[in-house]
């Protein structure tokens, strides 16, 4: 896919057995920002890329799909190599209270044990992400739009301005 005006940063999914593509991440960066790939190794889906605005700011894309299992482990690994500042936006698939969800899953506490030990701050106005037409059920967590960190690392949530810590 391509964007006029942009450069595409894409890292594939998986095909399945029935040769149909899974996941997979993008980032567009504005062809005239200075910008280079972060190589990582991680067994998570994700896309790293350093941009520099006013300052050099390390973009990381994630998904997380829904029938797959998270481990802190794999997540405290991918933090580990980005470059600090670092934003970190995705699709995470993982519901908790704490960010206004009406339940929390084990992804929902794998990154609440994430956030808490690296010392990350969560955003997110409790505006939910998804709503499910068949139940009515709303989620909250699933996709990040934005995600800020300067002097500090952290997820900020779709349209989100109020910490939820």
């Amino acid at each position: 896919m391509t964007l006029k005006g942009y450069v595409a940063h894409h890292k594939s999914g998986r095909i399945d057995d029935m040769d149909r593509a899974h996941g997979g991440v993008s980032i567009f960066i504005k062809s005239n920002l200075p910008q280079s790939v972060v190589d990582v190794t991680s067994p998570l889906q994700a896309i790293v890329v350093k941009v520099t605005l006013h300052t050099t700011i390390t973009f990381c894309n994630l998904y997380i799909p829904p029938s797959t299992a998270l481990h802190l482990r794999d997540l405290t690994h991918l933090e580990s190599q980005l470059p600090k500042p670092f934003m970190i936006v995705g699709d995470f698939n993982s519901h908790n209270y704490l960010w206004g969800g009406n339940k929390s899953d084990a992804k929902g506490k794998v990154m609440e044990t994430f956030m808490t030990r690296s010392n990350i701050c969560l955003f997110n106005d409790d505006t939910p992400t998804y709503r499910s037409a068949s139940s009515n059920w709303f989620s909250y967590i699933n996709r990040s739009h934005y995600v800020l960190s300067f002097t500090f690392h952290g997820f900020y949530m779709e349209g989100g301005g109020r910490s939820s810590w």
